[in-house]
């Protein structure tokens, strides 16, 4: 899944990939990212961080 970010701080999602957790969950190029497993996306860094194997 890839996203999209706009100057109203949406993260909107730009692709989803077949056959992935996105695809299998419905999202759609144009939705909005909320959240990750009850955790607020608030920006990239945020959704890298919660998508990511590394732990800080």
């Amino acid at each position: 899944m890839e996203l999209k970010r706009f100057n109203d701080n949406r993260n909107i999602i730009e692709e989803v990939a077949k056959g992935s957790i996105a695809d299998e969950l419905d999202l759609e190029p144009g939705d909005i990212l909320l959240s990750i497993n009850d955790n607020l996306v608030k920006d990239i860094l945020d959704y890298k961080f919660l998508v990511s194997d590394d732990y800080i």
